[in-house]
């Protein structure tokens, strides 16, 4: 039974049972010798035991050692008198003491099993609000994709470039195998649902998630990773906007950065690469192009006039993508 208490609790049970001890050795010294001495010794004692314990013991005990302390002038008392009434001290002495005993011990350890109910119920329910979290995140993140799913497949077709944006989601969020395959799964579900697209955001938006504008941005990267914004793709991001309580400008303002973008991605098809490239492999590709067709490479070969002008002209148009598109990142 004592080695279940929590380590706190046995702290308790060793200090109330070492005070219960101290309390009997003093009663018996104040029923059986002189009493100024003994009354000193008490004093003293719990003095000591104050400093040392107090500030460690709960309010609950600090209030049943208080009221303990009535006992006190009823055995001094009883001590100074005994001889006077002719009555067992000794006898009638431990009696007070096992009365004193009974009720400090009762109130104790009820307080120590209330106590332990308590961090018993605690912790049933931080675990059960831990799993309703859990289904939670699964959730959102089941109708996210599910609602991708549905973008994607808006203007009849996903195209790869919508794919690929789709796996570039996945890894920025970092996820792991598993949680992977479960994107999957419900990205393809939605690719067929007939639900409209307003419930499917507004049941998202309901999730309490954190920071929809961001959700919102994840939408527009999907509709223009084929660099084509289809009506019904206008529709549903406007669907998205107004589930998501967000302001019409937002949403203005959003589809005008992106149109931008989707110009400069003809910048990177010159690099054959896609807008979710690195800065290290854009790098990369720039050096391997300028490389492959930089004049002078070209004009030590023998090869035809029309050949050496192409050559010029892809370099350049190299040299113009890469300046575009690192301005652009900035």
């Amino acid at each position: 039974m004592f080695m279940r208490l929590s380590l706190e609790n046995r702290f308790f049970v060793f200090c109330i049972f070492f005070l219960i001890c101290m309390q009997a050795f003093f009663v018996a010294i104040v029923i059986l010798y002189e009493y100024a001495l003994n009354i000193f010794c008490v004093l003293l004692a719990g003095a000591v035991c104050g400093t040392v314990f107090w500030h460690r013991i709960p309010d609950q005990i600090q209030n049943l050692l208080v009221f303990n302390l009535v006992f006190w002038p009823i055995i001094l008392v009883y001590g100074i008198f005994a001889d006077v009434l002719e009555i067992d001290d000794e006898i009638s002495g431990y009696v007070i003491l096992s009365v004193q005993c009974v009720v400090l011990c009762f109130g104790i350890f009820k307080y120590i099993y209330k106590k332990e109910i308590q961090e018993k119920e605690y912790l049933k329910n931080e675990t059960r609000n831990q799993s309703s979290q859990a289904l939670s995140e699964d959730k959102k993140q089941a109708i996210l994709f599910f609602m991708l799913g549905k973008m994607a497949k808006a203007d009849g077709q996903v195209s790869k470039d919508e794919i690929d944006a789709v796996e570039a989601f996945m890894t920025r969020a970092d996820f792991d195998q598993d949680t992977r395959k479960k994107a999957i799964v419900f990205f393809n579900a939605g690719k067929t649902t007939t639900r409209p697209f307003y419930e499917i955001a507004t049941e998202f938006a309901q999730c309490d998630i954190d920071d929809l504008h961001a959700i919102l941005e994840w939408l527009l990267e999907l509709v223009f990773a084929d660099g084509v914004l289809h009506a019904i793709e206008e529709q549903y991001l406007n669907d998205a906007a107004t589930a998501f309580g967000l302001s019409p400008n937002i949403l203005t303002q959003a589809l005008k950065e992106k149109e931008r973008l989707s110009e400069v991605r003809k910048y990177y098809a010159i690099l054959g690469c896609d807008l979710y490239v690195s800065d290290d492999e854009l790098k990369r590709r720039y050096r391997e192009l300028s490389k492959q067709y930089h004049p002078d490479r070209i004009f030590s070969k023998d090869l035809p006039p029309y050949l050496h002008k192409f050559s010029k002209e892809k370099f350049q148009e190299i040299q113009n993508a890469y300046e575009v598109i690192t301005e652009q990142r900035k």
